[in-house]
């Protein structure tokens, strides 16, 4: 996967247990993003006891996705620091990762080592995560008439489902369901008319539909 500067891009990370692959739950990291001298993220410090890594990433399910933006190319360093909650099924304690992330000026050049593809397309629909812009395009503008795809590129199970205007609310005019990591979701939108809508799991991740 090429990582162009200035293109919005998601990591997914995964942890698993060496010694059958399953999933860990709960587990929490710290991220720290740096090029030659400046860090350009750096997350929370480490909390207490209960919550080691307050403030930081957390996987509910050993999934933890970061979407973000390089702001120039060049090379990248990620440094994560990983531990498990007291809840977590598996009590690792603490572990380290390091990547190294090639950002070019173009499509052409600029690997990253892991991540996961987006789609595209003039009627496809990104869900990215619990992070902003959780839905990408975040706000579409389309004719009535249109079919939308969208696409979990996250790690973590989303829906898109209409809401009352303001509010967190199911208005019934679409309800995906369940969305697992890769699948698709599609939706006609004959009527014209604003569509909010949101993840009924996650109701933070919100995006909105405009039909004329």
């Amino acid at each position: 996967m090429i990582i162009v500067v200035g293109q919005p891009i998601t990591l997914v990370f995964t942890v698993t247990n060496a010694k059958d692959g399953s999933m860990v739950t709960h587990p929490d990291m710290l991220l720290k993003v740096r090029t030659g001298s400046m860090v350009t993220v750096n997350s929370a410090p480490s909390g207490g006891m209960m919550m080691p890594m307050n403030g930081a990433y957390h996987g509910h399910t050993g999934v933890m996705t970061y979407t973000t933006t390089f702001p120039r190319a060049g090379q990248y360093t990620m440094n994560l620091d990983l531990n498990s909650l007291p809840v977590s099924n598996l009590m690792f304690g603490s572990a380290q990762a390091r990547f190294v992330l090639n950002v070019a000026e173009a499509a052409g050049g600029g690997n990253i080592i892991s991540t996961t593809a987006a789609s595209s397309g003039p009627n496809t629909v990104n869900i990215v995560g619990m992070e902003a812009p959780f839905y990408a395009p975040n706000l579409i503008n389309v004719k009535a008439g249109t079919t939308l795809t969208f696409v979990n590129v996250d790690g973590n199970m989303h829906t898109v489902t209409t809401v009352k205007k303001g509010t967190t609310e199911p208005d019934g005019r679409i309800d995906s369901g369940l969305i697992k990591a890769g699948e698709t979701f599609t939706a006609k939108f004959d009527t014209p008319g604003t569509y909010d809508y949101f993840c009924a799991i996650h109701t933070g991740m919100k995006g909105t539909v405009n039909v004329s």
